[in-house]
């Protein structure tokens, strides 16, 4: 399975990817927040880093266009990795 990050272009230099993979990172994100969803986020990181594990994940941004030649990738080894 693909998850696909848009707004590539909001969010600079892969931190929404990173964050997928790197706990640290994303609990450093998450402490300059304080609110309901960043504590929530906090409670279940552990969870959700395995979970990021399974899947092919790419940033595109439909605005500068940016990404796109790696979602193409990714369906491309998703679909091999279906069809095996």
């Amino acid at each position: 399975m693909i998850i696909c990050l848009n707004k590539s272009d909001v969010v600079k230099d892969g931190k929404c990817e990173q964050w997928t993979t790197d706990y640290d990172e994303f609990t450093k994100a998450l402490n300059k927040q304080d609110n309901y969803l960043a504590t929530l986020s906090k409670s279940v990181v552990l969870y959700m880093s395995e979970f990021f594990e399974k899947f092919l994940i790419c940033s595109v941004s439909s605005k500068t266009g940016d990404g796109f030649k790696q979602l193409e990738g990714l369906i491309q080894k998703a679909t091999t990795q279906f069809i095996k």
